[in-house]
């Protein structure tokens, strides 16, 4: 990991059920929480699915609306609340989430960090050719994505893009995080984003060097909307936070850590020092076959036998008899 920090993100998406209130304590709960950014989404209802989906009876979320259409108008802020949410942001890293070319247009001009492309999107060339013209950082979602869609991606957007591995709710999380991997062969960083009640896959995907961890968020999962059910509450992502930032501290380095003094004492009696083979009389050129490496660790240690052969011993050295640099000549 070489000290790598992995961000992570709290989706707030729908999860306000369309109340800017709510939207404002999401944030703060993000906050607390130990996030380090979150992600609100954008989406132009009509363009949303065809008139004949859009107007079917919305019975899992009819809190929300009697119709899709009713629904998803209920839970989309207008852009000038998305934008005061990006100012109560301040501090967190804020993605914004277009669902088609009209809501991109709306959100750019906003202050907000990276464009957060949901998996379905990473085939609508539009969208990619538009938020690809942007300075901002493109992280897209690429759950069941095709090779051929994942090389047009490529193609279209060339700069900063973070290619985030997205599972469905579908989805095996032990087999499919290992995609993970595969992923990072296209030389793009790499993140995971997940609707799981627990951190079992993202604490995988941090270990597999994701750089980014996306979690929904919500301030109760009874409530009614598309998501709440699937979503952590602010306390169980304050502990994937902490959770991951353990496990950052426990890999931060490509170096072994130093042994602890209770490890340095059980090692003490088991490595081997250079010990005299049999007996070295005063004044005798010491010889390899002078030497042997017995446990405990109270001389020389064997790293140094070759500084050691050849020197003169100052005194007469008795068999088994730890060798230190006062008894030879230096």
């Amino acid at each position: 990991m070489s000290g790598r920090r992995c961000r992570i993100i709290a989706a707030i998406d729908a999860n306000h059920n369309g109340d800017a209130d709510v939207a404002r304590r999401l944030i703060d709960a993000a906050r607390e929480a130990g996030a380090d950014g979150i992600k609100l989404q954008k989406r132009t209802v009509g363009l949303a699915a065809v008139r004949q989906v859009l107007d079917r009876p919305a019975a899992r979320y009819a809190a929300l609306g009697p119709t899709y259409r009713k629904a998803l108008e209920r839970v989309d802020l207008p852009v000038e609340v998305l934008a005061d949410l990006c100012e109560h942001a301040a501090g967190l890293d804020v993605l914004l989430a277009p669902g088609d070319l009209e809501a991109w247009r709306q959100l750019a001009p906003l202050p907000f960090g990276a464009v957060k492309l949901d998996t379905a999107l990473v085939s609508h060339h539009l969208v990619l050719e538009a938020v690809a013209a942007s300075s901002r950082q493109v992280v897209a979602g690429v759950a069941g994505a095709t090779r051929s869609e994942l090389d047009d991606l490529l193609r279209f957007v060339p700069g900063d893009l973070l290619l985030m591995h997205t599972l469905l709710r579908s989805a095996p999380t032990v087999i499919d995080v290992s995609h993970l991997v595969a992923l990072r062969r296209f030389g793009r960083p790499v993140g995971h984003a997940d609707s799981s009640l627990d951190g079992a896959s993202s604490l995988t995907a941090v270990a597999l060097g994701a750089v980014m961890v996306e979690k929904p968020l919500t301030l109760d999962r009874a409530q009614a909307g598309p998501d709440h059910a699937a979503s952590l509450t602010p306390g169980e992502l304050a502990a994937l936070v902490r959770a991951v930032r353990a496990l950052e501290a426990v890999t931060a380095s490509e170096w072994l850590l130093d042994a602890t003094p209770e490890e340095m004492d059980e090692l003490e009696w088991a490595r081997p020092s250079i010990v005299a083979a049999r007996a070295i009389p005063r004044g005798a050129e010491i010889t390899a076959a002078m030497l042997t490496l017995k446990p405990p660790a109270w001389g020389l240690s064997p790293r140094v036998q070759p500084l050691i052969v050849g020197r003169r011993a100052l005194y007469d050295i008795a068999e088994d008899e730890f060798l230190t640099f006062g008894v030879i000549e230096l």
